[in-house]
């Protein structure tokens, strides 16, 4: 089944400050171009997009594939490029429909679950109608715009900030609407599956995006560790009000990995000859 091509914006400007680097979304069912920009106030938009794509594909999710351009160009998204000279959008397609995540909940549940459960492992505190979308006539769930999870605007230290609780569905547009938590048991198993030389890699992929491309390996234990203990905060608040508003008491048994938060988790991240590409 083909699918829609939906118009996001209807802009062009010049830039002034040709330092900056854009990410553009060019995907069969989504047209955007520059949804992120790159710049040394924000160092890490283009790191955090591209690895949060990587990561969202390893689990096969509904999310708008990229690459990133520089000026009328366009570049290999492992390729860092030094200039945006010109930011334009394309300007076809349909409008996007209205993401209404009651209605998705109810008739795509797997995409609504796998999203949260993605969005809770990536720290992703900016899922809202503006980035998602839900087609219903269509059947089409797309969800893009993944610059504030990860390494946010500070770096490593915006996930660890993060380790120990799941604030970053604080305004989650979908974990306000869910009434029950038992979907996201089967994406958590398959979270627990990757292995950890393959979060490695998609870190490692994009290091040269970091300000500090030395510390892909950092990142990535960090996202070993959110990955070991995301079932055990979801386990912990599964009754929370505040992020599950909707939810009425919730006894189900969600399997984790560990039985507590450890106050010191070690995760021994593979070497990189660990693993083959």
């Amino acid at each position: 089944m083909p699918y829609t091509s939906y118009r996001l914006y209807q802009q062009s400007n010049q830039l002034k400050d040709t330092s900056r680097v854009g990410l553009g979304i060019l995907h069969v069912d989504i047209a955007l171009w520059a949804v992120a920009k790159h710049s040394s106030k924000n160092r890490f938009v283009c790191f955090n997009e591209l690895l949060a794509m990587e990561l969202g594909g390893i689990l096969d999710l509904p999310l708008a594939n990229g690459f990133v351009i520089s000026g009328l160009s366009v570049s290999g998204s492992d390729s860092p490029t030094s200039q945006l000279n010109f930011w334009s959008s394309i300007s076809v397609g349909e409008d996007l429909p209205p993401a209404d995540c009651e209605l998705m909940l109810a008739e795509r549940p797997s995409d609504a679950f796998g999203i949260l459960v993605f969005d809770a492992w990536i720290a992703n505190n900016d899922r809202n109608e503006t980035n998602l979308t839900y087609n219903s006539i269509k059947n089409e769930v797309r969800a893009f715009d993944h610059e504030q999870a990860i390494c946010n605007q500070t770096g490593i230290n915006f996930l660890r900030s993060q380790q120990n609780d799941l604030s970053c569905l604080d305004c989650h547009s979908i974990a306000h609407h869910v009434k029950c938590l038992d979907g996201i048991v089967p994406w958590l198993d398959k979270l627990q599956a990757i292995p950890a030389s393959v979060i490695l890699h998609a870190v490692k992929k994009y290091a040269c995006w970091l300000p500090n491309p030395t510390e892909y390996r950092t990142i990535a234990s960090e996202l070993v560790i959110r990955q070991k203990t995301l079932a055990y905060l979801f386990n912990k608040n599964q009754n929370n009000k505040e992020l599950f508003p909707s939810v009425e008491k919730s006894l189900i048994e969600i399997p984790s990995v560990c039985t507590s938060f450890p106050q010191s988790f070690e995760v021994e991240v593979p070497c990189d000859n660990d693993y083959r590409i």
